[in-house]
């Protein structure tokens, strides 16, 4: 039996992998992406600078009333659980969308409130 000798490589299939992968990737990469909770912050005119901090606890209440730790969602049930194993002495900032409900964010500062935090700030953006 005589061999058959090699002149080329036939790279389509090779070029056929890489564009799936290629494609897999960026699928991926897209869901990875739009991880953020979409806030949008009340406006005030006396506002200050956070210093941001690793200790600081951030807990976001988003438009529909999710509340959110450190971007985990919580539930309202499992909220005064959370809190009660936090130390007292971090810095809790809240993130409020200013088209949620008035209850949640009440809410939110009673449970506080109850577990005797006082260091809080509230973000908002300058006008």
């Amino acid at each position: 039996m005589k061999l058959k000798k090699f002149d080329s490589i036939n790279i389509v299939p090779f070029i056929d992998i890489i564009l799936i992968l290629l494609v897999a990737i960026l699928v991926t990469a897209t869901f990875i992406n739009n991880r953020h909770l979409s806030v949008e912050l009340p406006s005030a005119t006396s506002a200050t600078n956070i210093k941001q901090n690793l200790k600081n606890i951030t807990i976001t209440i988003v438009k529909n009333g999710d509340i959110f730790i450190d971007k985990k969602p919580i539930s309202k049930d499992a909220l005064l659980n959370t809190l009660a194993l936090l130390n007292k002495a971090n810095p809790i900032v809240i993130n409020c969308d200013k088209n949620s409900k008035f209850k949640n964010f009440l809410y939110l500062l009673d449970t506080l409130k109850r577990n005797n935090f006082t260091n809080i700030a509230i973000v908002t953006k300058d006008e």
